[in-house]
């Protein structure tokens, strides 16, 4: 059995209905502090296929960090301190923790979601598009929930909260210092996951972060895990995707001019024995001026690649010019481009020539929209919700099916103690965590935290998304 606050009431497809719903359900729960819901036992999960192609929606977003509300931003500056990840070998991890008293009768996650009734505007009708999000996200989860409800060994209880402040996350985790949960997810604001962190390596419970991700936000805390990579794991990725599959010397890293400090994750003397080219350009060059920036660079036979490891919205327009001239200065060269999921977010302009260009990009979430399952997932969520389901809305149940299929599999700490790989064909993305240690750490010393290490190179052909192998 599984018990939630349950957003049961179907409805007719407006959001803000949809949300008003939610929030009314939601108040009864704050005021009783005891509603639940069994859910109805389903029929069994079907096997899931691997289909990697998938024609681009605009209403899908693909997520690789977390951004900041309307903007492209993420809240978290780009790590300077160097994180390694070490390999997770077979068995238990060897961390160093007391007792601490949790419930033996079920398995209870805490969900701490930004849900403020104050972000529904009821003068026009309309709800703050961000709030709505995680009402997505917690729909998937529920959905989740539902789908293993009666295949588990002991009762899993989703206990919901809206956190926004500092009183309010306290107050809460004041209620579980005699029985904490056996996970945490959330919250969203980074002073709220620094302090929740805190909480959560003192009373040894697990805590997910799904959308904030940072090397320096916690220290030696083998109980906090972020789903999403970090930039320095994304930079990683690309730069290591890139030489495997192109000399060195074929690549050149492109840069702003006010850049400092990127290129030392792709020029990584220890790591690197051969460096690649780094060129940087001024935004208002590769705008206005006259002469061909691209067309100097490029060699006469074999591939030219670039890399250009920017997301920020502040590097909308930079993208898109650098992309404009590629396209324009290339002639019958050819020329690959490494970038970050994140462009196909930006304006319509970029997106265009990520048609025209050969373009690789990083994401740690991809849902192929011509998969079976993925279909019968939007007809299922459509048919409880009244709602077409957002990107959130897959990784609340990505992140759910794992949360509960490892807990159960594995017990408390799941990720200290796994051992094998979870059978789970996901929606969107998959979940490979890894300790990660700083580089002053010791061999024997805890992790500083855990990390979602999965991530893909995808690229637009033929007016599709597909995964580059």
């Amino acid at each position: 059995m599984i018990s939630a606050v349950s957003l049961r009431q179907p409805l007719n497809g407006n959001n803000f209905l949809f949300a008003s719903v939610f929030f009314l359900l939601l108040g009864l729960f704050w005021m009783s502090c005891s509603t639940s819901k069994k859910t109805v036992n389903p029929k069994s999960i079907p096997e899931k296929k691997t289909d990697v192609s998938s024609k681009p929606d605009p209403s899908q977003k693909v997520d690789t960090v977390v951004w900041k509300e309307k903007k492209l931003d993420p809240p978290v500056v780009l790590e300077k301190d160097k994180i390694t990840s070490k390999p997770t070998t077979a068995g238990k991890q060897k961390i160093k923790t007391g007792k601490v008293s949790k419930s033996t009768d079920e398995f209870q996650i805490l969900v701490l979601l930004p849900l403020k009734l104050t972000e529904t505007d009821t003068n026009t009708g309309r709800i703050n598009p961000s709030l709505l999000r995680y009402i997505h996200f917690y729909a998937g989860m529920e959905l989740a929930s539902q789908e293993y409800s009666g295949m588990l060994s002991k009762p899993v209880t989703l206990k919901i909260q809206s956190v926004s402040e500092s009183g309010d996350l306290q107050k809460i985790l004041d209620d579980f210092r005699t029985s904490p949960p056996h996970l945490i997810v959330g919250p969203q604001k980074l002073e709220l996951l620094k302090e929740a962190s805190i909480w959560a390596k003192e009373y040894q419970t697990t805590l997910i972060s799904p959308w904030v991700s940072g090397s320096n936000l916690v220290e030696e805390n083998p109980f906090y895990i972020q789903i999403k990579p970090t930039l320095a794991n994304q930079y990683k990725f690309m730069n290591e995707h890139a030489r495997k599959s192109y000399a060195a010397s074929n690549i050149t890293l492109v840069l702003r001019d006010d850049d400092e400090g990127k290129e030392l994750y792709f020029n990584d003397s220890s790591e690197y024995a051969q460096k690649i080219q780094i060129k940087k350009f001024k935004e208002s060059d590769l705008v206005s001026s006259n002469e061909l920036l691209i067309k100097n660079m490029l060699r006469e036979t074999g591939t030219n690649v670039f890399i250009l490891p920017m997301g920020f919205s502040r590097d909308e327009n930079f993208v898109y010019h650098f992309l404009r001239r590629a396209a324009a200065e290339k002639e019958t060269k050819d020329v690959v481009i490494y970038g970050m999921s994140k462009w196909l977010e930006m304006k319509s302009d970029v997106v265009d020539m990520l048609h025209t260009l050969k373009v690789r990009m990083s994401a740690g979430n991809f849902s192929d929209a011509d998969s079976q399952d993925l279909k019968n997932f939007k007809r299922k969520f459509f048919d409880r919700y009244r709602e077409f389901p957002t990107q959130d809305a897959l990784e609340g149940y990505d992140l759910m099916s794992y949360c509960i299929k490892s807990l159960d599999t594995f017990g408390p700490d799941f990720h200290l103690n796994q051992q094998t790989k979870l059978q789970i064909q996901y929606l969107q993305t998959d979940f490979e965590l890894k300790p990660m240690y700083k580089d002053s750490k010791l061999k024997d010393a805890n992790p500083d935290y855990f990390e979602n290490s999965y991530i893909r190179m995808i690229e637009l052909k033929n007016n599709r998304l597909k995964v580059v192998d």
